[in-house]
């Protein structure tokens, strides 16, 4: 009998996973773009892209190939975070055992109207069509809009890290290199995690793939969801703020995987735009 229900409990999570997870052919086409240049060009302005996933969305890893393809592209100009969210990141034993939620990507799943309908994602969280959702299919042509634009920040940073206690001390430095209007603007200092093996759904005919290297998973903030605030102004055009923050990375956490990622946005209820980011690994 047991057997019987643990065959049944994995047809309906499948048959979820279907309904749920939106699927679209030919997820990325080539647009015949020269990639820019790996190092980050001070005045442009990084692009951070929200891949939205689950280990029980079938559809995911296409979205996720989606996103490689793009960083291949762009290189450094172009950083991945990937919130674990919804009903398709809830553990379901036997087959998907962990947890890879975090109360950040609960939180911004939310706010941005993801809803844990997957996969889906935000391009530096500017609004399309009025909506911070867009669809995979449509990042490359997202991110493309963004890459000619120059940021009124530049960022750089110290990182210092005892890989004995874990124990960490990260400064981050913002330069305001022009007017960037009236704001308000927040820093939030994200970090994720590479090549976290762990099983993953995928369409017929793989299905459960078990070794899995999930990229780019967020694992929490070093501020809170939404950061702090920054007073800056046109006034402040040639200054350089410095925030510090002093860490222990939890034990779970392979260290050798770990990035950084500090963001500068507006911070409004209608306005979350990511103006600036860096990526920064904390083991080289």
């Amino acid at each position: 009998m047991m057997r019987y229900e643990l065959q049944f409990t994995l047809l309906v999570a499948f048959a979820l996973s279907l309904i749920g997870c939106d699927e679209v052919a030919n997820p990325i086409q080539s647009n015949n773009l020269n990639p820019e240049d790996t190092v980050t060009i001070v005045g442009k302005r990084a692009i951070v892209l929200e891949d939205y996933t689950g280990q029980t969305c079938s559809n995911c890893p296409d979205a996720t190939k989606t996103a490689k393809n793009l960083e291949k592209l762009y290189g450094s100009r172009l950083i991945v975070i990937a919130p674990h969210v919804g009903f398709f990141a809830d553990p379901n034993p036997p087959d998907f055992p962990a947890n890879f939620k975090t109360s950040v990507g609960n939180e911004i799943d939310q706010f941005f109207g993801i809803n844990g309908v997957l996969p889906a994602g935000t391009v530096n969280r500017r609004r399309v069509n009025n909506f911070w959702k867009v669809s995979y299919p449509n990042w490359p042509t997202e991110v493309q809009r963004l890459v000619s634009l120059e940021s009124p920040f530049s960022m750089t940073d110290t990182l210092d890290y005892d890989t004995s206690t874990r124990v960490l001390n990260l400064t981050v430095k913002i330069k305001v290199e022009s007017n960037p209007g009236s704001g308000p603007f927040n820093l939030m200092v994200y970090y994720t995690e590479d090549s976290v093996l762990s099983p993953q759904l995928h369409k017929p005919p793989l299905g459960t793939v078990q070794n899995y290297y999930h990229s780019y998973m967020l694992r929490g903030s070093l501020n809170g969801t939404w950061g702090e605030a920054l007073t800056v102004s046109s006034a402040s055009v040639g200054q350089t703020i410095a925030k510090t923050f002093n860490f222990t990375l939890p034990a779970f956490i392979n260290h050798r995987h770990v990035h950084f990622i500090p963001m500068v946005a507006i911070n409004t209820s209608s306005n979350r735009e990511i103006l600036q980011a860096r990526k920064i690994k904390l083991v080289p």
